[in-house]
Parts: structure tokens; C-alpha cells; sequence
């Protein structure tokens, strides 16, 4: 399978060529720089570990552990996580982001069964849909095993100090608001927008039907940045990668570009190491007295922008080539820091960089935001407070259809007793949206 050219075609492929291996090499899946989580149902009992690469440098195979514990027979489910993580799995351990995907589940109407000539009209209509968006092809399609599909569109990894997970989940919503909701199918939101989520493993059998999750192939390997374009939306890096600083002048202006109007720390991080480097590198090494304290700064920096171990060549390549400490002291020097993750505050990293520079970088300079009346907060409280009662009452509404649909496929009588059994969920949640599910389910 071949990398996408810049010319992007938007013309879907036929998908074939059932190969598990295809999809794992392409995620990168025994190849990681970070972490990964393989979580299984196994005796009734959920369990989850790790393989990858560990910021400790432990590596663990994901095939060895897959044979090892017999995960295609053994177990109820298994899931992996598409992307990467530093360590924790959540949206703020992301360490590298390697593909977007879409979840699309059966949305059936009272009585309606699973047949071959159903799926097939699904499949086409979802296919459709998304040549209709004029949305780049998926790069592999995942059968789930009960009748619905997993749409990936995988890319070369990019970590999040280039991209955020804000970028991400932009892509997956211009990509989940391309497929509305019909009466045969539906995209799961929570599972589609979930960076951090897990998904059902190819190869793997769905104990509700008993079938193997099953993969197609037969579209491209995306860049990141082409992806975006494709889908309508800027290729703009929010941070510049560490790769290119060089490339940058010493001038004024191009730090004072590289931090937008809206603060993020990553780019606050980025214009401390920018403007330290600068400094010292116009005056041709970092005087003595100051060197401790610069390479201390700089790496700590560097964490906040790359992994531990990136981190750690860097400086020793600036220690080689600016700093010039021996190796054994600089490694002493940033003992700390390698265990503990610094944050400033900006008067905090003011007052180190004012001793360290002898003047305050213009980052540290601009005026804060101005601060809101108390009468503007409450407004804006009062907002979020209302557009939040407003999502969880549709999650709420969705929840209890579903919990209908679920009477119905099982024969129960659809009372509110039932559905508020099936949902987990009060009696009188049930009742207060009686209404509005026998509205609904006369449309789906």
C-alpha cells in the first residue's frame, strides 16, 4: 500500500483482500515509539494491559501477547487503541496520533432482522455516503462482527507536539458529520471522537454473533496534514516541529509568530526554548556560571514539547554543541528533571530567565487577558450550564431509545419498567421522556 499523492482523489476504491497483517502494519502495530492498550473480556472479567515501548525504554510485543493468551478464541472481545500513549491512557497521555475512524452501529427498526441482503444494502449505502461528502477513500474498513463497520482513514504517526487533540477531533467531526443518522444505521459519536478510545481488533471474534471481525483494504496511507486539506480544513501545524528550528532566524518576530493569540502551553514552551537558544547561540556558547542553568531550562522545555528520551538527546547534542558542560555534570544537572515534569508560572519562568538572559523575553512581556465582570461569568456559566442540561438530556433520550430497541430485538414488552431495566437508568427518568421516545420511535 502506497502513500497518498498530493493530488488528492476522492473517487472511493473497491475494498478487498481480507489480511489482518495489512491493517496492523499499517497502524504501526510491533513498531511503537509509545505506549499502546490491548483490553479483552475474559471469564466474564475485564482486563487491560500494555505493549509498546514504555518511557523506561521496556518494550512488549503485541503479537507475542496476542499468542501468548490465545486472544482470538479465548476471549469474549478484544480491543486495541488506534493511537499512542506516553503511559496513562487518556487524552492527555496521547504521545502520537495514527489514524482517525468512524464507528458505525445498526440502528434497526422493531422486528427487523440481520440478512445478507440487508448488510450489503448497508454496506453500499455507507460507502455512498461518504463518496456523496466527497470524502477522501477510508484506508481500511473493518467488519465488527454483529453487522456494523469501523471506517479508518491511517496515517503516518504525528505526535501531539505538532498536532493537538483539538486538531484531531476537528477531523473527526467533519468526518462523523458527513454519515446522518438513517433508519438502518447510525455513527457512534462518543466512539468516534474518543482519541483516547478503544477498538474492537480484527481478527478477534464478537461473542454477541460469534463471527470474526473481519478487514478490507484498498485505500491510501494518509500524511496528517493531507488528510486535513482533504477534508476541507487547514494543514497548519499548531507548533512548529524541533526539527525545523534551525531553519528560523534569530529575529523578533519570528518568535513572536510562533505564540497565537490564544495561549497554549506547548507554545508558550516552545518560545521559552526559542528565545533562550537565541540568546546564547548570538553570543557563539553559554558563558560560564550560566550553564547549569541553561541547560536545566532547555530541558525542561523540551519536555513539555517531546518524549523523556527525545528530550535527553537533544540536550546532550546542545550541550555538545552550545553548552558545552562534561557530560557526567550535565547529566547530574538535570537528575531532577528527569524525574519530576517542572511547571512555572509566568512570574516564576520571568524571574529565571530575567537572572539567566539578563532581560525578560517579549512572550513574558504581552498584558494578561483583561479579567470579566462578575455579571459576565455568571452569563457564561449560565450558558454552558444550559448547553450542557441540553447534550446530557440527549444522551439520555438516545440511551432510552436504544434501550427500546433492545426490548424489542429481545421479545420484552416495551414498558417503562423495561426500558428503564435495559438502560440502567430511574423509573422516573423513564417516565419524564415517555413522550418523546413514543415521538421518536415512530421515525426510527
Amino acid at each position: 500500500m502506497t502513500a497518498l499523492p498530493d493530488a488528492l482523489v476522492q473517487s472511493w476504491p473497491t475494498y478487498s483482500n481480507k489480511r489482518n497483517n495489512a491493517f496492523l502494519d499499517a497502524l504501526q502495530i510491533g513498531a511503537e515509539t509509545g505506549i499502546r492498550y490491548l483490553a479483552y473480556v475474559e471469564n466474564q472479567r475485564h482486563n487491560e494491559t500494555r505493549f509498546g515501548v514504555s518511557e523506561t525504554g521496556k518494550q512488549r510485543d503485541f503479537r507475542k501477547i496476542f499468542k501468548e493468551r490465545n486472544l482470538a478464541t479465548s476471549c469474549d472481545s478484544v480491543f486495541f487503541t488506534p493511537n499512542q500513549f506516553v503511559a496513562k491512557r487518556s487524552k492527555n497521555g496521547l504521545k502520537m496520533l495514527c489514524a482517525n475512524w468512524l464507528d458505525i452501529d445498526l440502528c434497526f427498526q422493531p422486528g427487523q432482522l440481520l440478512t445478507f441482503q440487508l448488510e450489503s444494502q448497508i454496506y453500499d449505502q455507507i460507502l455512498t455516503a461518504g463518496e456523496v461528502a466527497n470524502l477522501p477513500a477510508p484506508s481500511f474498513i473493518v467488519f465488527s462482527g454483529s453487522g456494523g463497520l469501523h471506517l479508518y482513514w491511517v496515517y503516518k504517526g504525528v505526535p501531539v507536539s505538532e498536532y493537538s487533540v483539538a486538531d484531531w477531533q476537528e477531523v473527526a467531526r467533519k468526518l462523523i458529520s458527513a454519515f446522518p443518522r438513517n433508519n438502518l444505521w447510525k455513527v457512534d459519536y462518543g466512539a468516534s471522537i474518543a482519541c483516547s478510545g478503544l477498538m474492537r481488533l480484527p481478527g478477534s471474534i464478537n461473542p454477541k454473533t460469534g463471527k470474526k471481525v473481519e478487514v478490507e483494504y484498498g485505500g491510501p496511507i494518509y500524511e496528517f496534514a493531507q488528510l486535513r486539506r482533504a477534508i476541507g480544513l487547514s494543514a497548519k501545524v499548531n507548533v512548529v516541529p524541533l526539527r525545523d528550528f534551525k531553519q528560523l532566524n534569530s529575529t523578533k518576530e519570528k518568535i513572536h509568530t510562533l505564540v497565537s493569540k490564544k495561549h497554549r502551553i506547548g507554545q508558550w514552551w516552545l518560545s521559552c526554548y526559542l528565545a533562550v537558544l537565541k540568546h546564547f547561540r548570538e553570543l557563539k556558547a553559554v558563558p560560564e556560571g550560566k550553564r547549569d542553568k541553561a541547560a536545566f531550562i532547555l530541558f525542561v522545555a523540551l519536555r513539555h514539547l517531546k518524549s523523556s528520551e527525545d528530550a535527553l538527546n537533544d540536550i546532550k547534542r546542545l550541550n555538545r554543541e552550545l553548552i558545552g558542560l562534561p557530560q557526567p555534570q550535565l547529566m547530574a544537572y538535570l537528575a531532577s528533571a528527569r524525574i519530576n515534569f517542572y511547571r512555572y508560572n509566568k512570574l516564576s519562568l520571568s524571574l529565571y530567565l530575567e537572572d539567566l538572559l539578563g532581560y525578560v523575553p517579549e512572550f513574558l512581556n504581552r498584558p494578561d487577558k483583561p479579567k470579566l465582570s462578575k455579571d459576565e461569568v455568571k452569563a457564561r456559566q449560565s450558558k454552558a450550564a444550559s448547553t450542557t442540561a441540553r447534550a446530557k438530556s440527549a444522551k439520555t433520550l438516545a440511551k432510552l431509545h436504544d434501550a427500546v430497541l433492545s426490548c424489542q430485538r429481545q421479545g420484552l414488552k416495551v414498558t417503562q419498567s423495561n426500558v428503564a431495566q435495559q438502560a440502567k437508568v430511574s423509573i422516573r427518568t423513564v417516565k419524564g421522556r415517555w413522550h418523546q421516545l413514543a415521538d421518536s420511535s415512530e421515525t426510527c
